[in-house]
C-alpha cells in the first residue's frame, strides 16, 4: 500500500530521492520485528514551580483570515490569558521538520531554537530535516510563529522525530523507536505531548496488535507508559472512511487521544475522515474532532498551501492541549493527567452528529475547554463582616455553592450569606444572643462531601472549622478566620493521514 501526499504539493528539501513518496508493499504482521529497547530513566513529567501569569510575547499575533474558530480562540487566549505554549514541548513523530524556515525557528538544537532536538530514525542520523514536507506542515499548525499564519501554540518548543527514509519508507518498529526515545528523553526536553499524524490504510474497531509480541505491542505499551507520565499521544484517525466505523493504527490504541476531521464549512465530519463510536469500539472509540481542512500550513518549500486530511486535525488538538497544559501548570506546577485533558476537551466540545453513522463526536471548542481548566484557590484570610443579630435560622442542609460563596454555620446552625464582596461575607442571620461558640465554613468540594456523607465522617478538603470564637456583645465587629486550604489531581504499510 503506498503512502500518499496529504498536502497539495510536497517539495523535496534535501537528499534528492524518487519523485513519488511511497512505501514497500509487504504483507503480514510477522515482518514487524521489534528491536531492543533502551533502558528508561525513572523520571516524571515535572515542569517545575508555577510561573506567575504574564502576557505572551505573541499576544498581538492574530489568527489568519478565514481560519477555523479554534485558531481564533487560540489568538484570544494569547491576548487575554497569556497562553501560547510557553514551557511546553511537542514531539512530532513524522517525516521530520524543516527547522531552517523562519516560521519554525531557523535553527536546530540550541537553547534559542524552536526545534530544540530530534533524531532521524529513517536514515539513522541526528539530523531530522525532512525530504518531504508533511511533518513540517504538521509542526506549523502546532507552533508556527509566522505573523501571517501562526500556529495554535507559537511559543512551544518542538522535538522532531523523523521515521521515514528518503524514499518515503517507514515501519512500525521505527515509530516504536521514536516513542522509546520520547520515554527516555521527555524529562530532559520537557516533552508534554506527542503528535502522530501517521496511519496505515486499514479500518479497525479494536487494537488487534497490543499482544502481537512485536512492534504493535511495543507501541501500545509505550503509549500507555506515556499516559502514566501525563503525556498525551495524539493520533490521527485516518482518511479511509467508506461508510463503516473504524480507525487506523495507531489511533486505534485506546490510550491515545484519537482525532477525526471536520469540514469547517459544513460543521460535519469530513467525508474521508475515519470515525469510531464507543458502542462498537469501546475504549478505542474516536475521542475528539477538529478541523482537517479549510486552512493553510507551511510546506517544505516555505510556501503556504491548503491541506486536507486528519493529519492536520491531530496537530490542531495537540496545540490546544499545550495551552491547556500551560494553564494548569501555571496553577499547580505539574501536568494534568491525560484523562483530565480528555474530559475537558469532550466536555467543552460542541456535539457533531454524523449523518452517515449517526455517531455524535465532540468537536473541539478551545474557548470553552480552557474555561474548564481549574484554578487554584487563593490562600488569603477570609474576614467575616458582622451584621446585627436576627432570628435564628432553622437548621438546614448546606447546598453546594461556588468557591466564592461559602456556607457558614454558627453554633451548629446554618446562617445565610447575603453577599460576598472584596473577600467579606455578609450574614443575614446570627444567633440571637450574639455569642459565637463555633464557626464552621464550607466551600466547594467540602460542601459536596458533606451533602453526600452527612457529618460523619467530618468533611475534608476546603473545610475550615474555627472553634471557640466568642463575641461578647452584638456590636459591629469582624474577626479573621483561618486561611482557605485547597487540594488541586520489520516494515509495514504506513501512510500520512
Amino acid at each position: 500500500m503506498s503512502i500518499f501526499r496529504s498536502t497539495r504539493r510536497q517539495t523535496p528539501i534535501r537528499r534528492p530521492s524518487t519523485p513519488c513518496l511511497h512505501c514497500e508493499t509487504l504483507e503480514g504482521r510477522e515482518l514487524l520485528t521489534a528491536t531492543a529497547r533502551p533502558k528508561l530513566r525513572a523520571a516524571t513529567a515535572q515542569l517545575g514551580a508555577p510561573k506567575p501569569a504574564q502576557s505572551s510575547p505573541f499576544a498581538n499575533l492574530k489568527a489568519a483570515t478565514g481560519s477555523p474558530q479554534v485558531f481564533q480562540d487560540a489568538a484570544t487566549a494569547r491576548a487575554t490569558q497569556g497562553l501560547d505554549g510557553q514551557g511546553m514541548t511537542v514531539a512530532v513523530i513524522d517525516t521530520g521538520v524543516d527547522y531552517s524556515l523562519n516560521a519554525l525557528g531557523n535553527s536546530f538544537g540550541t537553547s534559542s531554537s524552536k526545534v530544540i532536538a530530534g533524531y532521524d530514525f529513517g536514515m539513522n542520523d541526528g539530523d531530522p530535516k525532512p525530504t518531504w514536507g508533511h511533518g513540517t506542515s504538521v509542526s506549523s499548525i502546532i507552533g508556527s510563529t509566522d505573523p501571517k499564519n501562526p500556529g495554535i501554540a507559537p511559543a512551544a518548543d518542538i522535538v522532531a522525530l523523523r521515521v521515514f527514509d528518503d524514499s518515503g519508507n517507514s515501519s512500525f518498529s521505527k515509530i516504536g523507536d521514536a516513542l522509546d526515545w520520547v520515554l527516555a528523553n521527555h524529562s530532559k526536553y520537557k516533552i508534554s505531548v506527542v503528535n502522530i499524524s501517521i496511519s496505515d490504510s486499514m479500518n479497525y474497531t479494536l487494537n488487534w496488535f497490543e499482544t502481537d509480541t512485536s512492534a504493535g505491542q511495543r507501541i501500545s505499551e509505550s503509549i500507555s507508559k506515556l499516559k502514566a507520565l501525563n503525556i498525551p499521544v495524539v493520533a490521527a484517525s485516518g482518511n479511509s472512511f467508506k461508510g463503516t466505523q473504524g480507525m487506523g493504527f495507531t489511533a486505534i490504541v485506546k490510550d491515545t487521544i484519537s482525532v477525526t476531521g471536520v469540514d469547517p464549512k459544513t460543521g460535519q465530519l469530513a467525508s474521508n475522515a475515519q470515525r469510531l463510536g464507543s458502542a462498537v469500539g469501546g475504549e478505542a472509540a474516536t475521542d475528539i474532532a477538529a478541523p482537517s481542512l479549510g486552512f493553510n500550513t507551511v510546506t517544505g518549500n516555505g510556501h503556504y498551501e491548503s491541506v486536507d486530511g486528519t493529519s492536520f486535525a491531530a496537530p490542531v488538538v495537540t496545540g490546544s492541549i499545550m495551552l491547556i497544559q500551560q494553564k494548569y501548570q501555571s496553577q499547580f506546577g505539574t501536568l494534568p493527567t491525560v484523562d483530565q485533558v480528555l474530559s475537558w476537551l469532550k466536555q467543552g466540545g460542541d456535539s457533531t452528529t454524523d449523518p452517515v453513522t449517526n455517531l455524535s463526536i465532540p468537536q473541539i471548542d478551545l474557548a470553552q475547554t480552557l474555561a474548564l481548566v481549574p484554578k487554584k484557590m487563593t490562600a488569603s484570610p477570609l474576614p467575616i463582616a458582622y451584621v446585627a443579630p436576627a432570628a435564628i435560622a432553622p437548621t438546614q442542609t448546606p447546598v453546594t455553592l461556588t468557591n466564592s460563596s461559602p456556607t457558614v454555620k454558627l453554633n451548629g446552625t446554618v446562617v445565610q450569606v447575603s453577599s460576598v464582596q472584596d473577600g467579606k461575607l455578609t450574614l443575614t442571620s446570627l444567633q440571637a444572643n450574639g455569642k459565637w461558640k463555633t464557626v464552621d465554613i464550607w466551600t466547594g468540594e467540602a460542601i459536596a462531601r458533606r451533602n453526600a456523607a452527612s457529618i460523619t465522617p467530618a468533611p475534608t478538603g476546603t473545610l475550615n472549622k474555627i472553634a471557640h470564637r466568642k463575641q461578647i456583645a452584638p456590636k459591629p465587629h469582624a474577626i479573621k478566620v483561618a486561611k482557605h486550604v485547597s487540594s488541586p489531581p520489520g516494515t509495514a504499510r504506513r501512510r500520512f493521514v
